[in-house]
């Protein structure tokens, strides 16, 4: 039996979501600050940005390093920064 690969692509971004909800409240219950490289924060092939709301921890650091305005990633930061995230751009 196969899955259709939309399906297969919905579940994964769901158990990516579910991932990162669990982690946040691992890191409320022991008072701990969080920090993750921006790919952790956008959910599937879409390039939308995991919706704050999902997350409990408000001590959460994103490194945005994919931000080469040449390949259309520049905006990332940016989007980031406006969905609620604390940002720091990453020169690589």
């Amino acid at each position: 039996m196969t899955m259709d690969l939309e399906i297969i692509q919905r579940l994964q971004i769901l158990l990516h979501l579910l991932r990162n909800r669990r982690v946040s409240q691992i890191a409320v219950r022991y008072d701990v600050s969080l920090a993750c490289w921006e790919d952790g924060l956008y959910t599937g092939d879409d390039g939308c940005v995991m919706n704050r709301s999902h997350l409990t921890s408000n001590r959460l650091f994103t490194y945005a390093w994919n931000n080469v305005w040449q390949y259309g990633k520049g905006r990332r930061a940016y989007e980031l920064a406006n969905s609620g995230f604390k940002v720091g751009r990453v020169l690589l």
